[in-house]
């Protein structure tokens, strides 16, 4: 499951992508990465396995499940208890430094770092239908959201905003919102 966008420009222009992995298929990709070292890379961080521990080295932006977290961590995510959260998410800015990291906690939101604080960004209060594809929705909305320079805080919110619409929907295809109703 890689995605590669970007455009290609002749003459003196650099060109730009964004690259969004989920590490099932290394070699494909590390490829992508090297091929586009500058570009914007982005992992869907579902488990921890070995191949997908290296390639968060390599993507600016880890966007982790709480399984993948709570597995690299060693401790579990306790909503009662907010220092479980601060001890997660300060454990793996620890163990990945210089990454721009989020933990995605499904209906209730996102775990991440602004102006040096740990906040949590609530999830989208829907009448879930359908979970299927909320994940991957939620991916390609944080992507098509740093596409447009949005900010880590915009991102988190459209992304949000994105999956929580599409849980509301019955199968995968037909639950990815449109644009304009995101925003």
């Amino acid at each position: 499951n890689n995605a590669t966008t970007g455009t290609s420009t002749e003459g003196n222009k650099t060109n730009s992508y964004i690259i969004l992995i989920d590490g099932y298929d290394y070699g494909a990709s590390l490829a992508a990465l090297n091929k586009y070292p500058n570009a914007l890379s982005i992992i869907d961080a579902g488990s921890p396995t070995q191949e997908i521990l290296e390639l968060c080295k390599y993507c600016k932006y880890i966007v982790a499940s709480k399984e993948f977290a709570e597995k690299v961590s060693g401790q579990m995510i306790n909503y009662e208890n907010p220092q479980s959260l601060v001890y997660v998410f300060s454990s793996l800015l620890n163990k990945f430094p210089k990454k721009e990291i989020v933990v995605t906690l499904e209906e209730r939101g996102a775990l991440y770092i602004y102006n040096d604080q740990i906040k949590v960004m609530p999830g989208l209060q829907a009448e879930v239908v359908d979970t299927t594809a909320a994940g991957d929705i939620f991916h390609g909305a944080f992507a098509y959201a740093l596409s447009q320079k949005y900010d880590i805080e915009r991102t988190i919110t459209f992304a949000n905003i994105a999956a929580g619409i599409s849980v509301t929907k019955i199968g995968a295809w037909n639950s990815v919102a449109e644009i304009s109703d995101i925003m």
